[in-house]
């Protein structure tokens, strides 16, 4: 029984969906919002489906029959849930007075800022489709018109809702039979509300309050919208613990001024989309995003592209800053020690080269990557301190067809480790064997610039066809970005999708649910007078978008570390849900989960590890003393913790150490981390008898039962 319901219901939504938007009205209050709100939610009304905007679909929205057969299978879904009985009376009439009398978008907005001390303005407007204020009046009586709620009409269109037991609870409510405009307010005097009816639209539209999400997320008024506008006193007002509260204070989220999500429309293309209005310091300097070359191109038709922003230096400064660390004394020290781990190699070599944006493309010419043209003067600086650490890289530039080409070999650098005659002959066959292992992947590069813009492939043939001429002129690549985003700016991780025949799998799609639909209602459709999708000539690609952005506004790219940019997720496409039947939209879900699945745990692991690396440290103080007290006589059992109060006092100090104590020489850590709460970690001496000299520790391990292995220091295994 549980799952017709959840069939029904769901199938009278679908139909919801697919419905025409010529019987949904413009929500009216977003145009009468005062200068200062804390929340604003506009729900859908149940037809909205994207009709209000000239997508590729928009032929089949504006079909007489379409409209006609989709309102004949709303009413016979209604009466076969009544017929079977799944719904009660009363969840039957409220359902049909969604369904069937409101006309316009549900809006709420919550007035003023939230505090403790006083209770905000919460507003409720629609529009409705009844003759009358009495109409409207019963309806509600019967849904509402029960303990704990009654409806007290008063004079002329308005009345009060009121809730038992909750003075506070007392509603306003006016309805006008012209318009159809019902409002509900809460939390206000009568002279507030009467201010509310008569309120003019604003005539300038950019000055509202929602103006920025709307024009990013839904300019229709019509789809799924939430803008917030968190102050001081609602973060104070978070139950979160002091740490926590310290952890949002120290990525800046506190400070955040506006967060908004949705899914709608926004410059004639359908998205979904959320964004946070926040200091460019914080967390948004974890994750870097850098622009495209304003020079990158590509020819012909694009079959889809991929961008992926890296960590620089500044980024992996900011995770030590960030990390409760020493600042830059401490990311000096770990960039001492990778070059002394990396051979000499230095850490600000390698992030010159990978810290920036890279863009793989697929045009006519083939697949090449776009990254800017300071790469090459990187690449090569990178190349010769390895080849100063005898890693022999080969780099050279190649004259072809006009074109100065940079060719860089790494297979080199396993052929003069074979070569080598002071290589000893482990080293010579670990090479060989790395060579066979690898010899499907690239270990040949070859790179092109032009202008600003550098384009990478691993043969010479996709960059010297990008002059030939052949494929038409040149196209900006930021304009491929252009499927619901502003441009390719900011992108920490990005793509677009070209996919053939979008529309008409999108069209057809919208047909196949209208036959089942009416099959389930129960009420024919006459599927045949539709035009096959070649008549109504769609295009032949149609695309599909979505990025990770990071600095939309302007604003973000200032020199001030606390100017305010949009730090955002979107995807959209050309059709809506629709295209989400098409298989084009998988790489999209794919790599976002890949991101979910893979980056965002990898850097949880870093933080923690970076953490227990801490707590390492400072207990680590009492090595060197226990060792100390036992070299002097004193038998291992007796060491405790009544020797070490003042190291143990300043360990303490320690934000991840909620206790520590020294039993019988080992030492025990309570760690006061999130996920490792009540966990312990042990350093245990080991010892070793030297008779008549005595015990002495000449070693410690490091236990913990509950820690994952791969987050414990480098000193526990």
């Amino acid at each position: 029984m549980k799952k017709i319901i959840k069939r029904t219901v769901l199938a009278s939504l679908i139909v919801a969906k697919i419905a025409s938007a010529a019987t949904v009205e413009q929500p009216w209050l977003r145009q009468r919002l005062p200068e200062k709100i804390s929340a604003y939610v506009r729900i859908p009304h149940a037809l909205f489906p994207f009709a209000e905007v000239q997508t590729p679909l928009q032929p089949l929205y504006q079909k007489p029959e379409y409209s006609q057969q989709v309102i004949a299978m709303q009413s016979g879904l209604l009466k076969q849930l009544k017929t079977a009985g799944l719904l009660d009376d009363k969840a039957w009439k409220a359902l049909n007075v969604v369904i069937s009398r409101i006309r316009a978008p549900i809006e709420i907005v919550v007035a003023g800022d939230v505090s403790m001390q006083a209770m905000p303005t919460v507003l409720l407007a629609t529009q409705f489709d009844y003759p009358s204020t009495e109409a409207l009046e019963a309806d509600l009586a019967h849904v509402l018109n029960k303990p704990p709620f009654t409806i007290e009409p008063a004079d002329g269109d308005s009345g009060v809702i009121r809730a038992e037991h909750v003075s506070q609870a007392t509603s306003n409510y006016h309805y006008n039979p012209k318009t159809g405009r019902f409002l509900l307010a809460l939390g206000n005097n009568p002279a507030q509300f009467a201010d509310w009816l008569t309120r003019e639209a604003d005539k300038d539209a950019s000055a509202s309050p929602i103006a920025r999400a709307e024009s990013l997320i839904d300019d229709s008024g019509q789809g799924l919208l939430l803008v917030l506008k968190p102050t001081p006193a609602l973060f104070a007002m978070l139950p979160i613990s002091g740490r926590e509260r310290a952890q949002l204070e120290r990525l800046k989220i506190n400070q955040t001024k506006e967060i908004a999500l949705g899914f709608g429309v926004a410059a004639g293309v359908p998205k979904i989309k959320a964004y946070m209005d926040m200091p460019q310091a914080g967390l948004r300097q974890l994750l870097p995003a850098y622009p495209l070359p304003k020079a990158a191109s590509y020819y012909g038709h694009l079959g889809g592209m991929a961008s992926v922003s890296l960590p620089d230096d500044k980024t992996l400064q900011a995770m030590y800053d960030l990390s409760e660390g020493n600042g830059s004394n401490d990311y000096a020290k770990f960039k001492q020690d990778f070059q002394k781990q990396a051979g000499g190699i230095a850490l600000d070599d390698i992030l010159g080269v990978v810290g920036r944006a890279f863009t793989y493309v697929s045009d006519d010419n083939g697949g090449y990557v776009v990254t800017d043209a300071g790469f090459d003067a990187q690449a090569k600086t990178l190349v010769q301190a390895l080849n100063d650490k005898g890693i022999a890289i080969k780099l050279e530039e190649l004259e072809i067809d006009g074109k100065t080409l940079t060719h860089l070999d790494i297979n080199s650098a396993f052929k003069d480790i074979n070569l080598g005659a002071s290589v000893p002959a482990e080293a010579k066959k670990l090479a060989a064997q790395m060579q066979l292992s690898m010899w499907s992947l690239s270990k040949h590069f070859y790179w092109l610039i032009e202008d600003d813009a550098l384009y990478i492939s691993e043969l010479p043939q996709p960059l010297l066809a990008r002059s030939q001429g052949k494929t038409g002129e040149a196209k900006p690549l930021a304009d491929a970005y252009r499927i619901g985003q502003a441009d390719g700016n900011a992108t920490l991780l990005g793509g677009v999708l070209n996919t053939r025949n979008l529309s008409q799998k999108a069209y057809y799609q919208h047909l196949r649910l209208l036959l089942a639909l009416s099959d389930l209602a129960d009420v024919p459709v006459n599927i045949n007078a539709y035009p096959t999708a070649n008549q109504l000539d769609f295009a032949r690609y149609g695309k599909i978008g979505f990025r990770i952005g990071n600095g939309e506004d302007s604003a973000s790219q200032s020199a001030n570390a606390n100017a305010n940019g949009l730090l955002s997720i979107e995807i959209a496409s050309e059709n809506g849900l629709m295209d989400g039947n098409s298989t084009a939209v998988m790489p999209a879900v794919a790599v976002t989960g890949i991101l979910a699945a893979i980056a965002i745990p990898a850097y949880q692991d870093y933080v923690e590890k970076s953490q227990l690396v801490r707590v390492y440290v400072a207990a680590s103080v009492l090595k060197p003393a226990i060792e100390a007290r036992m070299a002097n006589g004193t038998a291992l059992a007796d060491i405790n913790s009544d020797l070490f109060a003042e190291e143990i006092a300043n360990i303490k100090a320690n934000a991840f150490i909620s206790d520590i104590r020294v039993d019988k020489g080992t030492i025990r850590v309570d760690l006061d981390m999130n996920n490792w709460e009540s966990s312990q970690l042990l350093l245990i001496p080991q010892t070793k008898d030297f008779g008549e000299s005595g015990a002495v520790i000449t070693d410690w391990t490091c236990d913990s039962s509950r820690i994952a292995p791969r987050l414990l220091p480098r000193g526990c295994y």
